[in-house]
């Protein structure tokens, strides 16, 4: 679109002229065809992973954020030549245009000063878990005598068990309760509950390691019960140990499964060893 403004001056004609003179660039055209298909089911994957689980949506928006952007562009390029017939709109169209390389060249910085200030000031990262939410004294403490033994804990400090004590020794779960299906959710809430099941049931499945909070119904339940041994507290976590008047002895085919969850064997092939 040429606009001009006519004087009598050549020279006000001439510097109207030019100042006045804009081009719109024309609407860029949405992606088609097979990249637009892979973004757009790229964009609804995260999206779904992300619903399921809340460690999916950095990944989501790293995914989406591109694809939002590109598609907000081609909105604002449609508006703008819906606009065209008002000479407020392409004022502010015409400053933006002319401001957008300066724009690009500035945005440099914004990668240059973070990484700039993460060289010269490095962050201190933490070296553990914190430990008023974490059993970490406890782990460090009992790491050795762990090793190789079945392990009961919380879904959470399963996580963290796994992350110091791995590959030395399994838990009972972790956060992703989905893995291991209904029936080991019920039995693990049944232990944690402190119900009249959760003995027998720690009995099932050959836990030798308890790791429970302090104030926990399973932790008062398992100081009532002959044949556990409180072995370490604090005002964060309590561990009991089975004593080894009743240590089970099970066959080592049977304590895990082949993707190396823990499963119950079956009480046939579990043999109790009773000792004065």
């Amino acid at each position: 679109m040429n606009t001009k403004v006519q004087s009598s001056d050549p020279r006000v004609s001439s510097t109207s002229s030019c100042s006045c003179s804009l081009e719109l660039p024309q609407p860029s055209r949405a992606r088609r065809g097979p990249g637009g298909l892979v973004e757009a089911l790229t964009v609804w994957l995260w999206a779904h992973m992300s619903l399921n689980s809340v460690r999916h949506i950095p990944l989501f928006l790293v995914a989406a954020t591109p694809v939002v952007a590109s598609e907000f562009t081609i909105l604002l390029d449609t508006l703008w030549q819906s606009l065209q017939k008002s000479s407020a709109f392409l004022t502010f169209r015409s400053l933006d245009l002319d401001l957008r390389p300066k724009f690009a060249y500035n945005s440099v910085w914004l990668v240059i000063l973070p990484a700039a200030a993460f060289a010269l000031m490095p962050p201190r990262l933490p070296g553990d878990f914190p430990s008023h939410l974490f059993p970490v004294e406890a782990a460090r403490i009992l790491a050795p005598e762990l090793a190789g033994k079945r392990v009961y804990s919380s879904d959470q400090w399963g996580g963290y068990l796994i992350y110091k004590l791995w590959p030395a020794n399994q838990v009972f779960l972790d956060g992703r309760i989905d893995l291991y299906g209904p029936a080991l959710g019920h039995d693990y809430r049944e232990i944690a509950a402190g119900a009249k099941s959760s003995i027998s049931l720690l009995d099932r499945y050959a836990i030798d390691f308890v790791f429970s909070s302090s104030a926990s119904p399973l932790a008062e339940r398992l100081q009532q019960v002959p044949g556990w041994q409180l072995i370490h507290s604090n005002p964060v976590s309590t561990v009991f140990r089975r004593s080894a008047s009743t240590r089970l002895i099970t066959p080592a085919s049977q304590l895990f499964s082949p993707s190396g969850l823990m499963k119950a064997p079956p009480s046939s092939e579990v043999i109790r060893e009773n000792r004065p």
